[in-house]
């Protein structure tokens, strides 16, 4: 190894004051090797009850630690085991008893001794729930049932009021009638159709004529008539993989204050002893909801019809039908198909209302009061607004299982930018179907695009507890096998091969999680939404689909956050403390086929924007805008709508297009770019902006192609220069190649592999500034460690370099080794397998290595060598190289890289026993110049898979459906370089 190589173009941080570098950029660069605790990924770790032993929670929390990991999330999760099954005894051993609280606190001891933060379900499994009230009581999740029968020719309907359609859940026993109602069906629709459709009006209220359950009803003419009754109920609902806890948990009522209540109110005196409290507030601690996956005939609460009319101002019995579904699916409309849409956007808008009103508010409060962080994912199965509810949690989290479009973190995040927190957060690599088949890369190809949508902080799905009854080898998984199929992934840990190399993966995360956190991020377009779901799949015209393959970064707005203070328009900017957006996009309702409405509220905040210079896009028939909810559109908001909607119209800062497809046309006459530009591709990317810096992640958003383009970055100051960041070295680099745009831009060339993901960041430097080239012929360009810039090819010849001082430079590369493809290797595997039999008796947990030593003459995948297809485990590869010949020996001015194909699984580099840094999977290129020397050189690669192939063999009934997965390397090729001084 020759030392004088060592960190080729690599920033010596103790010079960066000397050079006139800006101190924000001095502090946060000196951090980015080695982030704290608090900037690095959290793990998910899954108990049953308080079925754990204080001595294995110690060792697993260090296990966690050691790993890499900055924090832990306490979950009682048992997916894996079929609901209804009670598991230990649970006056003791559920959760909240006492050895879950024995558990919690060795927990909580040993991750403050770790340093390790540490968060906790707010109840066990999902959606919340506690013990102490049964399926009837105020705190209980309630719904609405409907019961029907139609009335026809003018009959005499006299007999009970029609039962529910559906009947209440195991532990509900009172029902109570709320309404009775006839209703009038549309001479257009037959009383069996799917959706019947009502006339509208034609409510005829029965509720007063019902007597002891029965009522007697003649119609007022010989048509068809439906008669509805409703029934309030409890629903009887259990978190997932119940029974948890000494008494039945019911899920809370979300939509009450007595829900909330009653889960402050068990904390306080079950959990929250002084001693917890005080390990809690040790670090940030974090109680935490898990997604609001609530199985309910209609979401209804004591008070809703109170709470409705407060909100919308009239009866929601007015509208009842068209809110009623039987599973999942409306039963009635109206025939105008607006005042249908306008009647669900108003029950929709209470439902969030009173989640966030009498659920979310009320428990932020008291974890505040307890000095606790509260983070939700606000989404769920119903079109709850989870941006308006982001604004009034700690922090906001979304999940890459449920999230199968980056604009739901787009939603989050424009949420949470306008409300100014600074953190989003993410469920990370739960994929179904995968359990003990999951890479560190399959991960990171999810996680590297969410990174350029906004999160910056991640939750790892997630380590089981080592060992339950009933538990197979490796041990207890909470989510595999379902249903004896494969579950979701993954129970990492270290019944894993590929924990080996896990402190690669939670170093990368975590430096990426630290630049992310800095300063605040700045988009151009605002995508105004009138529901903020964000869990949807709803990818907004141009912006953040083809025009942000151009460059355009857009967030989403909806509502709720044109209330918050940030939301100001200075100088045509909108939020210009917070997102700074120089465009508003007004998209026609997404749910209602393109229409253009808006609440009057919206028109006119809008217009407020607009007459303060805002640039405004309207996308639609804009002359047909009308109003979005039923009250607006029977209470004549939709005249003051389309007035405020033609004056906007008029201004010269306003214009409106009939399609997405016009939609260029119509920012060219607005006269407006994108900050970033770059040609199209599938390149997506995030800024923020800390104070003077302003930092830059991008990625390639595919799993099958790159991108290589220039990108063209807005240059806040005249002495402000690009830096290569490696998250996964903690090397900061300055860039060699790039130009200064006749308009002041900064244009850097970008290079990209699949999934693969790059931080850039912009920074003032003052003084000493590097020379660097504006192009180059030449195959890359480096700075040596004394900050000389350097040409390097792998082909002899001469090459040309423009520098910023103008002048070009001919550059003579003579002596090029040849590449090499490195065939012959020899490999050992340790093979994991059960330690005792067929991994169901004995010790489940332990597991033994068999050893494999083959010698190879060509690489191939385990999967097409016969002793090794069935192996999970670590290979370990080992060949030699020779670098140099009589004739050109290896020089000081030559390197090498070592080339990998494309493979399954991780793996650690050595040249001559010394490991390379950290590499990055999808890079497969990286340079060993400074291991390498003049002769034989060894090189030893480390291979560690999934642990699939060996579930397949030993549990075939439950994984012999899943693919036998390829691991192992299938190339290798040495390819030497020689560099050689430009100035």
């Amino acid at each position: 190894m020759r030392e004088n190589r060592k960190d080729y173009g690599a920033l010596n941080l103790s010079s960066l004051a000397s050079w006139g570098i800006a101190s924000t950029a001095i502090s946060t660069l000196t951090n980015f090797a080695d982030p704290a605790y608090q900037y690095r990924p959290k793990i998910r770790w899954w108990w049953i009850h308080g079925i754990v032993e204080p001595e294995e929670i110690l060792r697993e929390v260090d296990q966690i630690a050691s790993a890499g990991f900055g924090g832990i999330e306490i979950q009682d999760v048992h997916h894996s085991v079929p609901q209804g099954t009670v598991l230990g005894d649970l006056p003791t051993e559920g959760w909240g008893g006492p050895k879950w609280l024995d558990g919690l606190t060795a927990a909580l001891n040993e991750s403050n001794a770790k340093s390790l933060k540490h968060d906790m379900g707010f109840g066990p499994a999902w959606p919340l729930a506690v013990p102490g009230f049964g399926a009837d009581d105020d705190p209980s999740l309630k719904e609405i049932a409907v019961g029907r029968t139609f009335v026809t020719n003018g009959a005499t309907y006299s007999g009970k009021v029609p039962d529910p359609l559906v009947k209440a859940n195991s532990g509900v026993s009172n029902q109570t009638i709320i309404y009775v109602q006839a209703w009038r069906v549309n001479s257009a629709s037959n009383i069996s159709d799917s959706q019947v459709i009502i006339n509208q009006p034609s409510l005829i209220d029965l509720t007063a004529n019902v007597s002891n359950g029965q009522i007697t009803w003649t119609p007022p003419d010989n048509g068809s008539w439906l008669l509805l009754s409703a029934w309030l109920r409890g629903t009887g609902m259990v978190p997932e993989d119940s029974p948890h806890t000494n008494g039945i948990s019911y899920v809370v009522d979300h939509f009450a204050l007595e829900g909330a209540r009653a889960a402050t109110d068990y904390w306080e005196s079950n959990i929250l002893t002084p001693d917890i409290l005080s390990e809690l507030r040790h670090k940030d601690s974090v109680i935490m909801e898990d997604s609001l996956e609530i199985v309910t005939n209609g979401y209804w609460t004591n008070k809703f019809p109170e709470e409705f009319h407060k909100r919308r101002g009239y009866s929601v019995a007015s509208i009842l039908p068209i809110l009623l579904q039987k599973s999942s699916k409306y039963m009635f409309v109206f025939g105008n198909a607006d005042l249908t849409r306008g009647a669900r956007n108003d029950y929709w808008d209470t439902v969030s209302d009173l989640y966030v009103d009498y659920h979310i508010k009320p428990i932020k409060a008291w974890a505040t009061s307890k000095g606790l962080k509260y983070r939700v994912q606000p989404y769920g199965a119903f079109p709850l607004d989870g941006m308006r509810a982001s604004l009034s949690v700690d922090i906001p989290e979304g999940e890459s299982l449920g999230f199968t479009s980056i604009d739901n973190y787009r939603a989050l995040a424009g949420a949470a930018g306008m409300a100014k927190l600074n953190i989003i957060s993410n469920e990370l690599g739960a994929y179904a179907k995968s359990a003990y088949g999951t890479s560190w890369a399959k991960v990171l190809s999810t996680l590297n695009p969410q990174f350029a949508a906004g999160v910056n902080q991640n939750v790892l799905h997630g380590f089981s507890y080592l060992y339950s009854e009933g538990a197979v080898w490796p041990g207890f998984a909470a989510f595999t096998p379902i249903k004896g199929k494969p579950g979701y992934s993954e129970s990492w840990g270290p019944r894993q091969p590929a924990w080996k190399h896990a402190p690669d993966f939670t170093n990368y995360v975590a430096r990426m999680q630290y630049i992310l956190q800095q300063g605040v991020p700045k988009h151009d377009a605002a995508i105004f939404r009138r529901n903020g779901a964000v869990d949807n799949n709803y990818v907004a015209p141009y912006f953040t689909s083809s025009g942000a393959k151009l460059g355009w970064s857009a967030n989403y707005v909806d509502p709720g956050l044109f209330e918050l203070p940030t939301a100001t328009v200075s100088k045509g900017r909108l939020a210009p403390d917070a997102a700074n957006y120089g465009l508003l996009v007004i998209p026609g309702d997404p749910d209602a086929d393109s229409a253009p409405t808006l609440t009057e509220s919206s028109a006119k905040r809008i217009q407020r924007y607009a007459e303060k210079g805002l640039p405004i896009l309207f996308i639609g028939n804009w002359a047909d805008a009308r109003a979005y909810g039923f009250g607006g559109l029977t209470g004549g908001s939709t005249e003051t709508v389309k007035s405020i909607v033609k004056k906007l119209l008029k201004l010269s800062n306003v214009v409106s297009v009939a399609s997405e497809a016009d939609i260029e046309t119509g920012i060219a006459e607005l006269g407006i770019k994108p900050a970033v530009e770059f040609p199209s591709s599938n390149l997506v990317f995030l800024r923020r902006q800390d104070r003077d810096v302003d930092h830059y992640v991008f990625s390639a958003n595919s799993s099958s192609s790159g991108a290589s383009q220039t990108i063209t970055l807005p240059r806040r100051s005249p002495h402000s220069v690009p830096i290569s960041i490696d998250a996964w070295t903690g090397k900061l680099s300055a860039v060699p190649l790039y130009q200064v745009t006749a308009d002041g831009r900064l244009s850097v060339p970008l290079a990209l592999n699949p999934s693969q993901a790059q931080l850039i960041s912009v920074i003032p430097w003052a003084r000493n500034k590097l020379r660097y080239a504006t192009s180059t012929t030449s195959q890359s360009l480096v700075y040596d460690s004394h900050s000389r810039l350097l040409v390097r090819a792998t082909v002899a010849g001469s090459y040309s370099s423009v520098l910023d001082n103008g002048k070009t430079y001919e550059t003579i590369i003579t002596n090029v080794l040849p590449a090499m493809d490195l065939k012959n290797w020899t490999l050992d595997v340790d093979d994991w397998q059960p330690a005792e039999g067929n991994g169901t008796t004995g010790n489940v947990t332990a597991t033994h290595t068999v050893k494999h030593q083959l010698s190879l003459t060509s690489l191939t995948a385990w999967s097409g060598i016969a002793e090794l297809q069935d192996v999970s485990g670590v290979g370990t590869y080992k060949t030699s190289f020779t670098l140099g010949t009589a004739s050109i020996p290896l020089s000081s001015d030559m390197g090498a890289h070592i080339i990998l194909s494309k493979f399954n699984g991780s793996f650690r580099i050595k040249i001559n026993d010394q490991p390379l840094p950290p590499c990055d999977p999808f890079a497969l290129k990286y340079d060993i110049g400074e291991y390498v020397h003049n002769g034989t050189n060894t090189v030893e690669i480390e291979v560690a898979s999934s642990l699939l192939n060996r579930m397949r063999a030993v549990f075939p009934d439950v994984y012999g459906g899943s693919a036998r997965q390829a691991f192992g390397l299938v190339g290798v090729m040495i390819q030497p370089y020689t560099q050689a001084v430009i100035v």
